[in-house]
C-alpha cells in the first residue's frame, strides 16, 4: 500500500502528535507538505510516536524518522522514498552548522573545523557558517579551532544520507598568543583557494614584511596580482586597475580613499581588522559602483573578558589601542601618527588615523554598530604638486537583526567626506534568508548622493589645456578637473543555490540616476562545478557600472622629474562608465595546505566619463577617453598550514587605452608581468622568518626627458599630443622588491610582546639610470589586560 500528494506549497511543516501510528504521522506530513511519500504501509503501521515539531520538510521528517529504523531518499523534489536505514547507510552525509562566540553570539569568521584524522575539513566564511559533505557513515572527532578562542573537540556520530545540523559556540581564550597558527591535524583541507574572491585573515596579513606599523593597503600590495604605481603609492592597483575604478569598504561602508604617490599610507591600520577581501572581475550582486574590483575589509570583532590595552613603538611613529567589554556594550578604539619622509625633496610630514568602534549588543537578536574613521595628512606630495593637509572622515551606524538563524537584516546609514573636497551620504538595506542549507536569497537597497569640487564640463576638454608655474598649490588645479553630483539608487538581488557537486549564484543590480532617471541594466552570474572533491571550476561573468569616483586623483611618476605625470579623473557629466567581465578560474586544493589555482580573465569598458590628463613640462592636456580593454592570467600556489607557509603567483596583464579621438595607448598604470613570493616560516612558537620577492616588468616609461622633448607647444591638440607622446612604444620599465623581516614574540608580564624588524631594497630601471633604494624599519608591540 503507498501513501502519496501533490507538491509542497510551504516552507513549514507542523507536526505534533502523541503515541501515534507512523502511517498517521506520515499522511499528516504530506497533507502539510505536499510531498509525495513512497513507503510500505506494513513497515510503519507498527510503529508508534511522539513529536512536537514546526520546521522545514526535510528537518521534520528527520526528526520523526530518528525515532524508527527507517530513512529517506530524495530523488525528486516532489517524490520522497522511505526505506531502512540498512539501505542508505553506505550513502554519504552533509554536516553543517553556524559556529558563534560563546557570550556575544557573533559569528566566527575563518575558524579551521575538520574532522580529525580525515581530508575533511573547511575554514568558517565571515557568517560563521561552515560546511563538509561527502562524509560516510560512522564516528568522527570534530575539531574547531581559530586563534583567540578555546580549542572545540567533539566526538560525533555521522548517520548515512542526509543532512545534520551542528552549530557550535567557541569560548575566548584568557591568554591568546600573538596569531600563530600550526596546525596539530596536517590532514585539514582548507576551503577552496579563489583568486576571485580573495579572503584574507589577520594570521595571513602578517606574512609579508612590512615597513610601516601594519597598514592594509600595503598588505594588499603583497598579494598575488596586485601591484602599486610606483615605490612610495599607497593604492594598490588589481587586475589593471586605476585608482578611480575600485571601490573601497570598511563595514560596508563606502569610503574615499588617498591615491597620492608620495604619501605610504592609508587610512586602515591592520590591528583593527580582522579580515580583509579582495574581490576581482566577477564579484557578486551584492557589490558595485566599481569596474575592476572591490577592497571590503571587515573591523575586528571585540572579545574580551576584561578591558585590554596595546601599543607599538617603531622607527616611524606610534600607535595605542584599547578594547573593553561591559554587559551589552563593547567598545574598540585605535589611533597611529606615523612620520614620512620624502626622500626627493626631504619634506618630512606627520600624517595620523584614528578609529573606534561601539557595540551595544541588546540581545542575541538585535544588534547596534558605531564606527567612527579619522585620518590626517592622509594626502601629503604628488611628484609636481604640493596638496594641502586634508582630513578624511567616515562614520557609520548600523542595526542588524537575526531572524532565528535562517536570516538576517541589516540597515547602515552612513557619511563619507574628505574635508571640503567631496562628501557621501548614505543609507543601505541588506536582507538575508536561507531557505534551505542549500538555498540562499539576498536583496537589497543602496541610495546615497556624492558632491565634489570642479567645474570642466565633458564637452569642452578636446582642447582643453592650461599652463601651471612648475610647483603649485593644489587647490588652483582641483577647481580645473574635478566636479561629481551623484544621487543614485540601486536596487540588487541575487540567489545561490548548492547542489552536491555545483553551486550557481545569479544575481541583478538596477541603478537609477536621478538626473537621468534612466534604469541601467547589470546583471551577474557565477557558476562552479566539484567533478572531484578537491577539484573547482569557476565561470563569472557581469555587467558593472559605476557613476562615482570615490578616489582622489593621483598624478603618476611617469616621467623622471617635476613636472611630468599622468593620472584619470572623472569628468562633470551624467555618464556612468560601463565594464563587462568575463572571468574562468581552476583550483585544486590537496592535503596539508596546498593549494593551486590558474584564471584567465577579460575586461571591456565603455570610459565616456572618464578623462586622461597629461603633465609635461609644467604644461597640460585633458584627453577624453572612449573605451579601454585588460585582459590576463594569473597563476597562483599557496601554502597555509604549518610552519611554512605563503604563496608564489605570476600574473600576465595588457590594458590599453582609447581616446574619443581613436588614439590607442598603453595608460601609466599597466604592470605586464607581476611576479610576486611571500614566505612566513615559524622556525618556532615564538620566532618567525620573513620573505618577499616581487617584480613588475612591461610598465611604460615615456621618454620625456629634456634630450627628447626640447620644443612642446602649448597649443597643441589633445588627441595630436596623445598620438605623439603617447601611443609610440615606450621604454618598458621594471622594479624589483626584496624584502625580509624577523618577528620575535614572547609572552610579557600578563600579555605577548613581539619586537619587529624589516629590511627592504627596492631597484627601479626607469630610463637611462637606475634607482636603488634600501630602507629599514623597526618596532615594538606589547599588550596589557
Amino acid at each position: 500500500m503507498f501513501a502519496e500528494t501533490a507538491k509542497a506549497q510551504g516552507p513549514l511543516v507542523k507536526i505534533q502528535v502523541e503515541n501515534e501510528k507512523l502511517t498517521t504521522v506520515l499522511e499528516n506530513f504530506s497533507t502539510q507538505s505536499r510531498i509525495r511519500l513512497v513507503y510500505a504501509s506494513s513497515s510503519t503501521d507498527s510503529i508508534k510516536i511522539t513529536i512536537k515539531v514546526t520546521d522545514s520538510p526535510a528537518r521534520v521528517l528527520k526528526k520523526i524518522l530518528r525515532q524508527t529504523p527507517l530513512d529517506f531518499l530524495q530523488p525528486a523534489p516532489d517524490l520522497w522514498i522511505i526505506l531502512p536505514q540498512a539501505e542508505t547507510n553506505h550513502l554519504p552525509a552533509h554536516l553543517f552548522g553556524i559556529i558563534r562566540e560563546q557570550k556575544t553570539r557573533t559569528p566566527v569568521e575563518a575558524a579551521s573545523v575538520f574532522l580529525k584524522g580525515t581530508r575533511h575539513g573547511c575554514a568558517s566564511d565571515i557568517t560563521g557558517r561552515y560546511s563538509l559533505e561527502n562524509i560516510e557513515s560512522g564516528k568522527y572527532t570534530l575539531v574547531v579551532q581559530r586563534i583567540g578562542f578555546k580549542k572545540w573537540e567533539k566526538e560525533i556520530v555521522v548517520p548515512g544520507n542526509g543532512s545534520i545540523e551542528r552549530n557550535i559556540l567557541l569560548f575566548t581564550a584568557p591568554e591568546p598568543m600573538p596569531e600563530i597558527l600550526i596546525e596539530e591535524d596536517r590532514n585539514l583541507e582548507k576551503s577552496q583557494i579563489r583568486l576571485a574572491r580573495q579572503s584574507i585573515s589577520a594570521r595571513q596579513m602578517a606574512i609579508p614584511p612590512l615597513l610601516n606599523d601594519g597598514d592594509a593597503f600595503a598588505v594588499i600590495q603583497h598579494m598575488p596580482g596586485v601591484s602599486s604605481q610606483d615605490p612610495d603609492d599607497v593604492f594598490p592597483h588589481i587586475e589593471g586597475g586605476t585608482a578611480a575604478e575600485m571601490a573601497v569598504q570598511i563595514d560596508g561602508i563606502p569610503v574615499f580613499v588617498p591615491t597620492y604617490s608620495r604619501n605610504r599610507r592609508s587610512i586602515f591600520a591592520t590591528q583593527m581588522l580582522e579580515s580583509l577581501h579582495i574581490l576581482r572581475a566577477g564579484y557578486d550582486a551584492s557589490h558595485g559602483e566599481a569596474l575592476t574590483g572591490v577592497v571590503a575589509m571587515k573591523s575586528t570583532t571585540i572579545n574580551v573578558s576584561r578591558p585590554r590595552f596595546q601599543a607599538g613603538l617603531h622607527t616611524r611613529g606610534f600607535s595605542i589601542g584599547a578594547q573593553a567589554q561591559k554587559g551589552a556594550f563593547s567598545l574598540l578604539t585605535f589611533a597611529r601618527r606615523t612620520s614620512l619622509r620624502n626622500t626627493d625633496n626631504d619634506i618630512r610630514e606627520n600624517v595620523s588615523d584614528f578609529m573606534q568602534k561601539i557595540v551595544w549588543q541588546r540581545n542575541q537578536k538585535h544588534r547596534f554598530e558605531l564606527l567612527a574613521l579619522l585620518g590626517s595628512g592622509a594626502f601629503t606630495q604628488s611628484n609636481s604638486v604640493s596638496t594641502p593637509v586634508l582630513i578624511n572622515a567616515s562614520t557609520g551606524l548600523k542595526y542588524s537583526v537575526e531572524m532565528q538563524n535562517k536570516g538576517q537584516v541589516t540597515w547602515t546609514i552612513y557619511n563619507s567626506s574628505l574635508q571640503s573636497r567631496a562628501w557621501e551620504t548614505g543609507s543601505i538595506l541588506k536582507f538575508i534568508y536561507r531557505f534551505t542549507p542549500s538555498l540562499e536569497v539576498e536583496s537589497g537597497l543602496h541610495y546615497f548622493t556624492l558632491r565634489s569640487e570642479g567645474d570642466a564640463p565633458i564637452d569642452s576638454l578636446y582642447s582643453y589645456k592650461f599652463i601651471l608655474p612648475e610647483f603649485v598649490e593644489y587647490d588652483l588645479l582641483s577647481e580645473k578637473l574635478f566636479s561629481q553630483s551623484v544621487e543614485l539608487a540601486t536596487f540588487y538581488g541575487q540567489a545561490f543555490w548548492q547542489h552536491k557537486k555545483w553551486a550557481v549564484r545569479a544575481g541583478l543590480r538596477l541603478p537609477r540616476h536621478s538626473q537621468t532617471g534612466k534604469i541601467e541594466y547589470a546583471p551577474r552570474l557565477q557558476f562552479s562545478y566539484n567533478p572531484l572533491t578537491f577539484i573547482n571550476l569557476q565561470l563569472s561573468t557581469g555587467r558593472y557600472f559605476q557613476f562615482a569616483d570615490r578616489s582622489y586623483a593621483s598624478e603618476a611618476k611617469s616621467g623622471d622629474d617635476f613636472g611630468q605625470g599622468e593620472y584619470v579623473v572623472v569628468g562633470s557629466n551624467n555618464l556612468p562608465a560601463e565594464a563587462r567581465h568575463y572571468r574562468f578560474e581552476a583550483s585544486i586544493n590537496v592535503p596539508a595546505g596546498w593549494g593551486f589555482s590558474v584564471a584567465v580573465y577579460q575586461k571591456r569598458m565603455d570610459l565616456h566619463s572618464r578623462l586622461y590628463h597629461t603633465r609635461l613640462n609644467q604644461v597640460s592636456w585633458l584627453l577624453p577617453l572612449e573605451n579601454g580593454k585588460s585582459q590576463g592570467i594569473q597563476t597562483y600556489v599557496t601554502k597555509n598550514i604549518g610552519p611554512l607557509q605563503g604563496w608564489i603567483s605570476y600574473t600576465f596583464n595588457s590594458t590599453k587605452y582609447r581616446s574619443s579621438g581613436g588614439v590607442e595607448f598603453i595608460p601609466y598604470f599597466q604592470r605586464k608581468n607581476i611576479y610576486q613570493m611571500a614566505l612566513s616560516n615559524y622556525i618556532s612558537a615564538s620566532l618567525q622568518l620573513k620573505w618577499h620577492y616581487a617584480k613588475y616588468t612591461g610598465f611604460p616609461e615615456r621618454l620625456w626627458g629634456p634630450e627628447n622633448i626640447q620644443i612642446l607647444d602649448p597649443l597643441m591638440p589633445a588627441e595630436e599630443f596623445a598620438e605623439r607622446y603617447l601611443a609610440p612604444d615606450s621604454r618598458i620599465g621594471s622594479r624589483t622588491k626584496i624584502a625580509f623581516g624577523l618577528s620575535w614574540k614572547f609572552r610579557g608580564p600578563r600579555q605577548p610582546h613581539a619586537i619587529d624588524f624589516t629590511a627592504e631594497n627596492i631597484i627601479s630601471d626607469h630610463g637611462p639610470d637606475i634607482d636603488d633604494q634600501f630602507r629599514f624599519w623597526a618596532g615594538y608591540r606589547f599588550a596589557v589586560k
